[in-house]
């Protein structure tokens, strides 16, 4: 019999990517995607006929239909961000099964931030390993982002029976290629260093950051979902299921520069030089500009690469040009 799959976010950034190559990928599979609007449903219909769109919403405290399609699934795949109700609507869905159900579900490496030390525009001088650190990984503080609703994926195997991944991804770069959001975070600072006129950075810029392009974190999800259905030993869920995905690091410093230089040689900018804005004057620009564009998260997914999974895309230079070219078109 097919393996039932139902998709969250799939008209986000990665949740677009993803669906086209789990499609590819599994194309005798049997898919449900949730979406918010009939012109959303339109839309994924359109790309991927073979894909049932169901309209509901994660955020809702009850959520029929979302508990209805998770239900009917073998396997989850959760790529709409932190829906604590939409999570606990799942959960119990894939557990009310007689064969437990599976979730995979897509994280990030913020938790790693510690919000009582965020020395921002500095580079965290700690790289955390998903292999060697992962016993302090899944035990953070909840004061951090992302931790409680983690934790609580991964107390299910022992609580509920179903089997439960984490995907924990870096900063995306590039450009999606799903059906509906094509951009994310490095499109929106391009769109702001257009509005200001000129480059910039946080403090000094020295925050760095690990990253991994879009279709890499697309092609993790792939390759964890073919980890489950072919039943390998090499997969863990649970507290042992947690997985960094990610390709390399990156200063913001660097960044900014990449893309002062590319908007100065398309002639957008009349120098490529970069301003180095305090705190309070970077905030001016941005309420959370501090977090944006100073924090520092570095992690390493040995766990995952050591399984076999080996991003594609490794020239991040390469992608912030891409991501500067698709933001001037968006602006057209």
């Amino acid at each position: 019999m097919p393996t039932r799959i139902f998709v969250t976010g799939v008209t986000g950034y990665l949740g677009g990517t993803a669906l086209a190559q789990l499609l590819q990928a599994f194309p005798d599979a049997i898919y449900s995607a949730l979406v918010r609007t009939n012109e959303q449903a339109a839309a994924i219909t359109s790309a991927h006929p073979a894909v049932k769109p169901v309209i509901g919403d994660m955020s809702s405290s009850s959520s029929e239909a979302v508990t209805a399609a998770a239900k009917a699934a073998d396997i989850v795949i959760d790529i709409a961000g932190d829906n604590e109700a939409g999570i606990r609507h799942i959960l119990a869905a894939l557990a009310s099964k007689p064969e437990k159900g599976t979730l995979i579900h897509v994280s990030g490496i913020t938790c790693l931030l510690d919000p009582a030390n965020l020395n921002l525009g500095h580079a965290a001088p700690r790289v955390y390993s998903d292999e060697k650190d992962k016993a302090e990984i899944v035990s953070l503080g909840p004061e951090r982002e992302h931790v409680v609703l983690d934790q609580s994926i991964m107390r299910a195997p022992e609580e509920t029976g179903v089997k439960t991944v984490i995907l924990s991804s870096c900063q995306i770069m590039g450009n999606g290629t799903g059906s509906w959001k094509k951009e994310s975070f490095g499109h929106g600072f391009v769109k702001t260093i257009l509005g200001r006129g000129k480059g910039f950075v946080v403090e000094k810029g020295g925050n760095v950051w690990s990253w991994c392009c879009v279709r890499d974190v697309a092609s993790s999800i792939v390759f964890v979902l073919g980890k489950i259905l072919n039943e390998s030993r090499g997969i863990s869920y649970g507290k042992d299921g947690y997985y960094f995905v990610q390709t390399g690091e990156v200063s913001f410093r660097e960044q900014a520069q990449a893309v002062a230089t590319k908007l100065n040689q398309l002639g957008k900018l009349e120098t490529d030089a970069i301003d180095e804005l305090t705190v309070a004057k970077a905030t001016e620009i941005h309420p959370y500009a501090g977090l944006l564009w100073g924090a520092s998260c570095r992690s390493r997914a040995d766990r995952l690469k050591a399984m076999g999974w080996v991003p594609k895309e490794t020239d991040w230079r390469a992608l912030m040009d891409e991501t500067v070219v698709s933001a001037l078109d968006s602006c057209v």
